[in-house]
């Protein structure tokens, strides 16, 4: 009993460290916005992507937040945009499981919204995780 437990910890460890945890992107926007224009940016972007936007949802002082994310999927938590439009507004792209979702849609997300920004003369900073 304890070799075969032995075994299943060593298996576990070793895939363990060979699942690739998440990638996030976050969409720190610089200059004061206007709500509804980030809020029609994420629609943009969840309709491209095939997304449902959820929200929005009033939170602690005086914050509004986005999520969009796919639609009846098992895997419908591994990846999502989450908007946040408090005082510092910014939106996060995040990857949960690169096992069930490619990494390459969060950059696709990024891009997208890349484009929507600039089109709404939206100026922000990136950060990647």
């Amino acid at each position: 009993m304890k070799k075969v437990l032995l075994l299943l910890a060593a298996t576990f460890m070793f895939s363990a460290c060979t699942w690739e945890t998440g990638r996030v992107i976050e969409i720190t926007l610089l200059s004061s916005v206007d709500r509804s224009a980030v809020g029609d940016a994420l629609a943009v972007v969840a309709k491209e992507m095939g997304l449902v936007v959820e929200g929005p949802e009033a939170g602690p002082g005086g914050i509004i937040e986005y999520r969009a994310k796919y639609p009846n999927r098992s895997s419908a938590d591994d990846f999502f945009i989450g908007v946040d439009l408090g005082d510092r507004p910014s939106i996060v792209i995040r990857t949960m499981n690169t096992q069930t979702v490619d990494p390459a849609v969060a950059e696709r997300g990024f891009e997208l919204f890349r484009i929507e920004l600039a089109k709404r003369g939206i100026k922000y900073k990136e950060r990647r995780s």
